[in-house]
């Protein structure tokens, strides 16, 4: 917890300090979704078990007085409970949104960082990039990536072993069917020790303007999986999913946080094996 709180606190200590310069109509708190997750998973190198997670999402605003592109910083973090040791997940960046593109189009892009103290005790990081498009009034396509920044090991007796952020391309698509009812699909391929095609969905619902719940999922053609469902309140009430690639945005929903860490992130280095 120490290891973790050197990360964390910091990080909170700056994004709360720009968002006292965000006057309204964006208040500081509007954008801060407080979510839960259960589900299986069986990442890469791994048994299948079940998971159960507790975590947040904010997206804070650094321009919210402007009316052109809207600029935003973004911390969100969960605590995965597993059959193991638990883990610990964060994510930190920035963002922008309502940047013209062809036509009545607006585009969105994010840079984004991923750090995992995960069940073995390692510490990795990745860049995760974003950017898409919307099509029309409903529909968005993107196209993110996950670049793995190192890799680490630790010594668990005979189930320490190397671990890192694995390399990915990954396309997505999105669809707002109404107000309450968001979809996302998304197709890619993992580089490296993977070597597989992988498959996201999620299925997202309000069920009031400040609760929603969802559905989603990941698997490769080797087999992994992370399947589960979702619940998270919104401080803003404005019926948004932080699950989904929002790449539009008006008003306060401007500055929705984009998704935390991608599902079967992490994996085995490419030099694979045990620890030494």
């Amino acid at each position: 917890m120490q290891r973790w709180s050197f990360v964390l606190i910091p990080t909170l200590f700056v994004v709360m300090s720009l968002s006292l310069s965000a006057a309204e109509p964006v208040a500081w708190p509007d954008n801060l979704f407080l979510n839960a997750r259960a589900g299986f998973e069986k990442p890469t190198g791994e048994d299948s078990t079940g998971f159960a997670a507790l975590g947040f999402n904010w997206g804070i605003p650094l321009n919210a007085e402007s009316d052109g592109v809207a600029w935003g910083a973004q911390v969100g973090g969960d605590l995965t409970f597993r059959e193991d040791n638990p883990e610990w997940n964060q994510t930190l960046g920035l963002f922008c949104r309502k940047v013209p593109a062809v036509g009545d189009n607006e585009a969105a892009a994010a840079a984004l960082f991923d750090y995992t103290h995960t069940a073995f005790h390692n510490d990795v990081w990745a860049f995760r990039p974003v950017l898409g498009t919307t099509l029309g009034k409903q529909d968005a396509i993107g196209v993110t990536a996950v670049i793995e920044l190192n890799e680490d090991s630790s010594s668990q007796g005979a189930a320490g072993f190397c671990q890192e952020c694995e390399d990915r391309l990954e396309f997505f698509w999105n669809r707002d069917w109404d107000e309450k009812l968001a979809s996302e699909w998304g197709v890619g391929y993992q580089f490296g020790e993977v070597d597989e095609t992988i498959f996201n969905w999620v299925m997202a619902y309000s069920i009031s303007p400040a609760w929603d719940v969802a559905a989603l999922g990941s698997i490769n053609t080797a087999g992994n999986y992370d399947i589960g469902g979702r619940v998270s309140f919104h401080f803003g009430a404005t019926s948004r999913h932080d699950v989904i690639h929002n790449i539009d945005g008006a008003g306060k929903a401007r500055f929705t946080p984009f998704p935390k860490q991608r599902p079967l992130e992490v994996t085995r280095c490419h030099s694979g094996g045990l620890a030494d």
